[in-house]
């Protein structure tokens, strides 16, 4: 790679946070740090991806499939459908905490365990406080052992600029993955309301504000994630045919 002029980041992973399993993670670091830092290609050191957006994602990929199940369950029965749709609606609002109450209610009255249970949404603020000052730890280790090279983290485009400021503290530069020009336009890719290519520049702007007087490295992609799952493909718009997610793989 360096013979052809190129230079690459090394994604250091969840080794990054301290905030758990810190021995055994501090000594993997170590390694990682130890055998790569002299690496002539070795451009950046990279935080774990998007691990703040992956505090809520992981716990959502778990409660959707939930959501699902309590409609079959509802059917026909129109208290739980009411319990149902409360619930439904304090997760669109982002309303956590009413959320789990009225998730644990529908399961209470459907005299029913729940499917997912320790899988809980209103505990998401706490495991991001912590994780944060997991990776602040993290790169501070990493800095007394390679002070040379940058540390970035790289976020998905969304969550708010307090929790993003969180992550960001200790930092040399941050950044965000944009998906800017998914084959399907119903695709979302952010939190903003701007789906255009423009949005690039505004996550730009935010990821700034985020880490003020911080450098900023961007990662585009020209696809959107869902546009590769076989049950929402869509035809490109000029026609030809359409790349499927397993069909990239060796």
């Amino acid at each position: 790679m360096q013979r052809a002029g190129a230079r690459a980041w090394i994604n250091l992973s969840s080794a990054l946070d301290l905030s758990r399993d810190t021995a055994s993670r501090k000594q993997r670091l170590a390694e990682i740090v130890q055998r790569m830092h002299n690496h002539p290609a070795l451009l950046v050191w990279e935080g774990p991806d998007e691990i703040l957006w992956n505090n809520w994602w992981v716990t959502m990929e778990k409660i959707r499939p939930e959501l699902n199940t309590m409609s079959s369950v509802a059917g026909g029965k129109p208290e739980l459908a009411l319990i149902e749709g409360r619930a439904r609606d304090m997760l669109d609002r982002a309303l956590y905490v009413e959320f789990e109450k009225a998730r644990s209610a529908f399961w209470d009255r459907a005299g029913q365990p729940p499917p997912n249970p320790g899988v809980r949404l209103d505990d998401a603020p706490d495991r991001v406080r912590q994780s944060a000052d997991g990776i602040t730890e993290g790169i501070r280790t990493v800095r007394e052992m390679d002070p040379r090279h940058v540390l970035w983290l790289n976020h998905a485009p969304r969550n708010s600029l307090e929790d993003l400021r969180l992550y960001n503290r200790a930092a040399d530069m941050v950044g965000c993955d944009i998906y800017p020009a998914p084959a399907n336009l119903m695709v979302g890719h952010s939190d903003l309301p701007d789906m255009t290519l423009g949005s690039v520049g505004a996550y730009t702007k935010r990821m700034r504000v985020a880490a003020a007087g911080k450098a900023c490295a961007m990662v585009l992609q020209g696809f959107g994630w869902r546009d590769l799952r076989e049950t929402l493909m869509c035809m490109p718009p000029h026609g030809g045919s359409s790349i499927r997610y397993g069909e990239l793989e060796p």
